[in-house]
């Protein structure tokens, strides 16, 4: 049985805050943004971080990486798990991402 994949539109919202995490994380540690918005990247970034917890730790920013990016397990720099893991855990991070946010 084949795995539910995400809509379209929920998918290319995973990847777009996956895409922003490093520069929402670089402005947090700037810290001249006002605290309003500061309050809201730092949700943002914990949300993602939260929802991947179901994942093993060492793949953790790999997985968040490969989102952001578009890159499948070809491309990606992970060496320690088979093809089908790697897209197990990788559907199961865009999934958990999407259920956080409510998304779904």
């Amino acid at each position: 049985m084949k795995a539910e994949k995400l809509p379209l539109s929920v998918d290319r919202l995973v990847r777009a805050l996956c895409a922003d995490y490093e520069r929402r994380a670089r402005e947090l540690l700037r810290g001249k943004l006002p605290p309003e918005q500061l309050a809201f990247f730092s949700e943002l970034n914990d949300g993602i971080d939260r929802a991947l917890t179901g994942c093993d730790v060492g793949v953790r920013q790999i997985l968040r990486e490969d989102i952001a990016l578009g890159r499948g397990f070809t491309y990606s720099p992970q060496c320690c798990m088979c093809a089908g893991t790697y897209k197990k855990y990788k559907r199961q991070a865009k999934w958990a991402i999407a259920r956080h946010f409510r998304l779904l």
